[in-house]
């Protein structure tokens, strides 16, 4: 039994793989944050592993130990601080990570099939470590499956995407978040809304808010500043700017997050304004939301839209964090109040 919610068209064609034969030696998968994607990964390195009739069964003794985190041949690798030079550090997948998976990687499975290794947000690999990586990717070892974990495909170098399959995970739609809050776990229905409005499609995120308020707090403090600059003057959208660049140096995924949170009220006020207020995610700003889309015209709220999904884009490319992000400040509208 698969344990990934949601995703049938990559669980169809993991199934398919199962039942011929034919998983590959690579994977890689694609989509926002906390949308399922180290599920899949446990739910590939459960499938290699499988004793059981149904692969994978989720019930057998390699299932379970997979699930716990216990298995001996299942290995994540996750982010750590590196040096990025005399003065600042950054967080990435590092070069001495690779080398060790590498190392593990030429030793024979210890308890099951075959060995996994899940590269969490591979797209902050250093270069010296996709080099390394490249080299396991062109000659992978026997029993040795690699699975990568991205925010996209297009932030990993094209020689590494070219040889993995790439299983593309979309958020989940509201609907099914809700349901899932509410019949699994017992979540009221005002409370199964709002968070799965709030959740932008991760279901991982979700259930973390429905275990801990303070999440939904946390964001609403969030899109309060970043209201403030939308709706003040030029200096409070500097003074954001330098905030965010900020975060940027020291929690790349943190400002990344932020910025998409900013996109998605943005997106809600396209909807009003083209009148389709049904649509709108972030509901308890429906009165500023409304507001802006009363004083902006369409091809205003778009350009926005467009302006910070090329920011996003830019901040990718390893441009200069505040001035990207100081131009974005200069490119967007100021609603009326």
């Amino acid at each position: 039994m698969w344990q990934t919610v949601g995703h049938n068209r990559a669980i169809d064609s993991l199934t398919l793989a199962v039942q011929n034969g034919r998983l590959s030696h690579a994977y890689l998968l694609a989509g926002p944050p906390r949308v399922g994607k180290h599920t899949l990964a446990l739910d590939i390195a459960r499938a290699l592993n499988c004793t059981g009739p149904c692969r994978p069964c989720a019930e057998c003794r390699q299932c379970q130990r997979v699930s716990l985190g216990l298995h001996a041949d299942v290995y994540v690798v996750g982010l750590e601080q590196q040096q990025a030079d005399d003065t600042r550090t950054r967080i990435a997948v590092g070069i001495d990570q690779v080398r060790e998976a590498q190392r593990m990687a030429s030793l024979k499975p210890f308890e099951g099939s075959g060995r996994v290794f899940i590269f969490e947000s591979a797209e902050l690999l250093s270069d010296q470590a996709a080099n390394a990586l490249l080299k396991t990717l062109e000659e992978p070892p026997e029993q040795v499956t690699l699975v990568l974990l991205a925010t996209a495909a297009e932030l990993l170098p094209e020689t590494i995407v070219s040889r993995c399959t790439v299983l593309k995970l979309r958020p989940l739609s509201h609907a099914l978040i809700e349901e899932i809050l509410r019949n699994e776990h017992g979540a009221t229905p005002d409370l199964a809304e709002r968070i799965a409005l709030a959740s932008r499609g991760s279901l991982g995120w979700a259930l973390d808010a429905l275990a801990d308020p303070s999440l939904l707090e946390a964001l609403a403090e969030q899109l309060e500043e970043l209201l403030g600059a939308t709706f003040g003057t030029l200096e409070q959208r500097f003074d954001l700017a330098s905030s965010l660049a900020t975060r940027f140096t020291r929690n790349r995924a943190d400002a990344v997050s932020r910025l998409a949170l900013w996109l998605g009220w943005w997106r809600d006020v396209m909807m009003s304004n083209r009148g389709a207020p049904e649509l709108v995610a972030n509901v308890d700003y429906r009165e500023q939301i409304d507001a802006a889309a009363a004083s902006l015209a369409p091809h205003q709220v778009t350009g926005a839209i467009a302006a910070i999904a090329e920011t996003l884009d830019r901040l990718e490319g390893n441009v200069n964090p505040r001035l990207a992000l100081e131009g974005l400040m200069l490119e967007l509208p100021r609603p009326g109040p």
